[in-house]
């Protein structure tokens, strides 16, 4: 498997490797570094140690042993209930219908929310007889944290959303439980097509601790669309501009390569794992892109919840990945335990 550069007249420089038919667990071993054409050879032995010593033992960490579906507005979004069947299928998980009753709007008095309640969960359990389907009626004042509060820290909330990373604002139920609540949630936006077919998972990387936890959580989720994992970082694109000129003039520059050691650790894992570097001022844009071009499944980022200082670049990058992406995205949060 060799790290090979290439170069799009519009979009900039893209180090990339996929992984081959080479046997699972098998690290690369070519004698190439990422982000150097195959001219340039590079002497030297790997790392005696790895770079990320914690992660081997946190993949096994996150599982899940249900699927939560919220009742919004006395509605289950077809969006959100075709992927939450898919998980909960795949993944052989019950599925939890959650009904947060407010006492106003649709659904007002608790009878008629407990009675639409019934009715979607039967209706649901009648389109899916394979899964077992339960249902709870919560009263709350705010559907995020009457959400929140139900939620164990092996559920896993899927959730359709038209409003999270809005220009305009606007609020976002989606949005305020990566807020409320630490964990993985499965947010399916506007633009996200329902499907179930098999493929890659794309696991956005920042070079943060925090962002590891989306690779935990997409390994946690690559058992329901059975394709391997890509580890995608977005550098400026004006480094990227700058790394090339260098080279040009004879400087051995590379690009940061802790995606590879990432994409090496889940191999040596026994994951089928494949890494890019992009160059790209929107990292948002880039990622959707990327998941689209390479015909992605899943797409897995991390926003950081609420007081985190570093947490309003990349959250608002998470949210806009999730209003843009024709795919679901899983999202790690750190929810409120920064605050």
């Amino acid at each position: 498997m060799i790290a090979a550069v290439s170069r799009s007249p519009s979009r900039g420089m893209a180090a990339t490797r996929w992984p081959g038919p080479t046997a699972l667990g098998a690290r690369s071993t070519s004698p190439y570094r990422p982000g150097m054409s195959t001219q340039d050879p590079v002497v030297g032995t790997a790392p005696a140690t790895s770079p990320y010593p914690d992660l081997p033992d946190a993949l096994g960490t996150l599982h899940f042993d249900e699927v939560v579906v919220p009742l919004i507005r006395g509605n289950l979004d077809d969006r959100g209930l075709h992927t939450a069947s898919t998980v909960a299928k795949k993944l052989d998980l019950p599925v939890r219908i959650v009904n947060v009753h407010l006492g106003v709007g649709p659904g007002g008095d608790e009878d008629t929310a407990r009675a639409m309640l019934e009715s979607a969960c039967d209706s649901f359990a009648h389109r899916h007889p394979e899964l077992t389907v339960t249902s709870q009626l919560v009263k709350g004042l705010d559907v995020a944290r009457g959400l929140a509060k139900t939620l164990l820290p092996t559920s896993l909330l899927v959730i359709a959303t038209d409003r999270a990373g809005a220009d305009d604002g606007a609020f976002s139920v989606a949005e305020a439980l990566a807020r409320e609540r630490a964990g993985a949630l499965l947010m399916v936006g506007p633009n996200a097509r329902a499907s179930d077919a098999p493929g890659p998972i794309v696991v956005a990387q920042d070079g943060s601790a925090a962002a590891l936890e989306s690779v935990v959580a997409a390994v946690a989720l690559h058992r329901a669309w059975a394709g391997p994992l890509w580890l995608v970082h977005v550098v400026d694109d004006a480094a990227a501009e700058k790394a090339t000129q260098l080279r040009a003039v004879g400087y051995a520059i590379q690009e940061s390569a802790f995606v590879r050691d990432i994409a090496d650790e889940l191999t040596d894992a026994g994951y089928r794992a494949g890494w890019a570097i992009v160059g790209e001022n929107d990292p948002a844009a880039a990622v959707v892109r990327f998941a689209e071009q390479h015909g992605a499944a899943l797409i897995a980022a991390t926003t950081r919840g609420i007081g985190d200082p570093g947490g309003k670049v990349f959250g608002s990058t998470c949210m806009r990945i999730v209003r843009e992406a024709l795919v679901p995205v899983a999202v790690m949060s750190a929810g409120g335990a920064h605050s």
